[in-house]
Protein backbone atom coordinates (compact mmCIF):
# COMPACT_ATOMS: atom_id res chain seq x y z
CA UNK A 1 0.00 0.00 0.00
CA UNK A 2 1.67 3.69 -0.86
CA UNK A 3 0.97 6.21 1.83
CA UNK A 4 1.27 9.42 0.35
CA UNK A 5 3.62 12.39 2.13
CA UNK A 6 0.85 14.04 3.41
CA UNK A 7 -0.52 10.82 5.62
CA UNK A 8 3.01 9.80 6.62
CA UNK A 9 3.45 13.57 8.60
CA UNK A 10 0.07 12.82 10.08
CA UNK A 11 1.16 9.40 11.44
CA UNK A 12 4.44 10.36 12.21
CA UNK A 13 2.84 13.35 14.32
CA UNK A 14 0.35 10.99 15.85
CA UNK A 15 3.15 9.19 16.85
CA UNK A 16 4.72 11.54 18.43
CA UNK A 17 1.76 13.00 20.65
CA UNK A 18 1.55 9.01 22.02
CA UNK A 19 5.24 8.50 22.43
CA UNK A 20 5.09 11.94 24.52
CA UNK A 21 1.87 11.71 26.20
CA UNK A 22 3.67 8.41 27.92
CA UNK A 23 6.05 10.40 29.89
CA UNK A 24 5.06 10.18 33.16
CA UNK A 25 4.51 13.27 35.72
CA UNK A 26 4.64 12.87 39.27
CA UNK A 27 1.06 11.78 40.18
CA UNK A 28 0.23 10.76 36.92
CA UNK A 29 -1.50 7.77 36.02
CA UNK A 30 1.62 5.44 34.45
CA UNK A 31 -0.01 2.66 32.53
CA UNK A 32 2.66 1.58 29.79
CA UNK A 33 5.21 0.42 33.06
CA UNK A 34 2.96 -1.19 35.13
CA UNK A 35 3.65 1.02 37.95
CA UNK A 36 0.36 2.47 38.06
CA UNK A 37 0.49 6.21 39.59
CA UNK A 38 4.09 8.15 39.52
CA UNK A 39 5.34 9.61 42.69
CA UNK A 40 8.25 11.07 43.97
CA UNK A 41 9.21 11.26 47.53
CA UNK A 42 10.93 14.11 49.58
CA UNK A 43 10.41 15.00 53.21
CA UNK A 44 8.36 17.81 52.48
CA UNK A 45 4.88 17.02 54.28
CA UNK A 46 1.43 16.63 52.89
CA UNK A 47 -0.40 19.99 53.49
CA UNK A 48 -4.16 20.11 53.87
CA UNK A 49 -7.51 21.34 55.86
CA UNK A 50 -8.94 18.17 57.64
CA UNK A 51 -12.17 18.31 57.51
CA UNK A 52 -14.31 20.24 59.88
CA UNK A 53 -11.51 22.75 60.25
CA UNK A 54 -11.72 25.14 57.69
CA UNK A 55 -15.35 26.41 57.75
CA UNK A 56 -16.29 28.82 60.39
CA UNK A 57 -19.51 30.88 61.56
CA UNK A 58 -20.24 33.42 63.53
CA UNK A 59 -23.33 34.33 65.28
CA UNK A 60 -25.13 37.60 66.47
CA UNK A 61 -25.72 37.37 69.35
CA UNK A 62 -23.18 34.96 70.45
CA UNK A 63 -24.73 32.62 72.51
CA UNK A 64 -27.57 32.14 69.91
CA UNK A 65 -27.10 29.39 67.25
CA UNK A 66 -30.39 30.23 65.49
CA UNK A 67 -29.82 30.90 61.64
CA UNK A 68 -31.32 34.20 61.92
CA UNK A 69 -28.70 34.71 64.19
CA UNK A 70 -26.28 33.93 61.32
CA UNK A 71 -23.25 37.04 61.35
CA UNK A 72 -20.39 35.77 59.34
CA UNK A 73 -19.30 32.81 57.46
CA UNK A 74 -15.75 32.14 56.86
CA UNK A 75 -13.99 29.90 54.52
CA UNK A 76 -10.03 28.53 54.12
CA UNK A 77 -9.73 27.96 50.88
CA UNK A 78 -6.59 28.49 47.98
CA UNK A 79 -4.41 26.39 50.00
CA UNK A 80 -0.98 26.31 48.45
CA UNK A 81 2.17 24.53 50.16
CA UNK A 82 5.78 25.29 49.51
CA UNK A 83 9.25 23.45 51.39
CA UNK A 84 12.93 23.32 51.54
CA UNK A 85 13.81 19.98 52.20
CA UNK A 86 17.88 20.45 51.45
CA UNK A 87 19.26 19.98 54.60
CA UNK A 88 19.10 18.90 58.46
CA UNK A 89 15.61 21.12 58.76
CA UNK A 90 13.22 21.08 56.19
CA UNK A 91 10.88 24.50 56.46
CA UNK A 92 7.11 24.15 55.00
CA UNK A 93 4.88 26.55 54.34
CA UNK A 94 1.16 27.35 53.79
CA UNK A 95 -0.47 30.05 52.41
CA UNK A 96 -4.24 30.46 52.09
CA UNK A 97 -7.26 32.74 51.56
CA UNK A 98 -9.92 33.27 54.20
CA UNK A 99 -13.60 34.17 52.18
CA UNK A 100 -16.19 35.67 54.05
CA UNK A 101 -19.70 36.80 53.84
CA UNK A 102 -21.59 38.74 56.45
CA UNK A 103 -25.61 38.82 56.33
CA UNK A 104 -25.75 42.34 57.26
CA UNK A 105 -23.69 44.89 55.24
CA UNK A 106 -24.35 48.36 56.98
CA UNK A 107 -20.97 49.77 58.06
CA UNK A 108 -17.99 49.38 57.56
CA UNK A 109 -16.28 46.20 59.72
CA UNK A 110 -13.40 44.38 60.79
CA UNK A 111 -13.53 40.71 61.65
CA UNK A 112 -10.82 38.80 62.96
CA UNK A 113 -10.76 34.77 61.88
CA UNK A 114 -8.97 32.46 64.32
CA UNK A 115 -7.31 29.50 62.88
CA UNK A 116 -4.64 26.88 64.08
CA UNK A 117 -1.70 24.84 62.31
CA UNK A 118 0.02 21.98 63.37
CA UNK A 119 2.34 19.55 62.45
CA UNK A 120 1.88 16.16 62.98
CA UNK A 121 4.53 13.45 62.88
CA UNK A 122 3.91 9.85 61.68
CA UNK A 123 0.64 10.30 61.41
CA UNK A 124 -0.66 10.67 65.26
CA UNK A 125 2.04 13.01 67.56
CA UNK A 126 1.44 16.47 67.20
CA UNK A 127 4.90 18.16 67.61
CA UNK A 128 3.86 22.15 66.58
CA UNK A 129 0.72 23.65 67.30
CA UNK A 130 0.16 27.18 66.54
CA UNK A 131 -3.20 29.55 66.68
CA UNK A 132 -3.09 32.79 64.66
CA UNK A 133 -5.63 35.43 63.09
CA UNK A 134 -6.51 36.43 59.61
CA UNK A 135 -8.40 39.98 59.77
CA UNK A 136 -10.92 40.94 57.29
CA UNK A 137 -12.42 44.31 55.92
CA UNK A 138 -15.88 44.41 55.13
CA UNK A 139 -16.46 48.05 53.53
CA UNK A 140 -19.56 49.74 54.02
CA UNK A 141 -22.73 47.99 51.85
CA UNK A 142 -19.78 44.83 51.53
CA UNK A 143 -21.14 41.55 51.33
CA UNK A 144 -17.77 39.90 50.78
CA UNK A 145 -14.01 40.01 52.03
CA UNK A 146 -10.85 37.95 51.15
CA UNK A 147 -7.88 38.02 53.78
CA UNK A 148 -4.57 35.71 52.95
CA UNK A 149 -3.01 33.83 55.67
CA UNK A 150 -0.06 31.62 56.02
CA UNK A 151 1.84 28.85 58.41
CA UNK A 152 5.37 27.15 58.80
CA UNK A 153 7.52 25.19 60.47
CA UNK A 154 10.46 23.34 61.32
CA UNK A 155 10.64 19.40 60.63
CA UNK A 156 13.77 17.84 61.63
CA UNK A 157 14.63 15.71 58.31
CA UNK A 158 15.66 12.61 60.68
CA UNK A 159 12.43 12.38 61.19
CA UNK A 160 10.75 12.86 58.16
CA UNK A 161 13.16 10.88 55.83
CA UNK A 162 14.40 7.42 55.51
CA UNK A 163 17.77 6.15 56.92
CA UNK A 164 20.41 5.67 54.42
CA UNK A 165 20.84 1.99 54.88
CA UNK A 166 17.19 1.36 54.51
CA UNK A 167 16.97 3.23 51.19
Amino acid sequence: MMVNGRVKKMILAAVTVLAVSGCARDGALDVSSGVGVSVTRTGCPPVAVPDHTGDVTIFSPVNSTDANAIDVVANITNVRSTCNSEGARIYSEATFDIRASRTRTNGARTVTIPYFSTVVQGGTAVVAKRVKNVTLQFADGQYLATASGKAGSYIDASAARLPEDVI
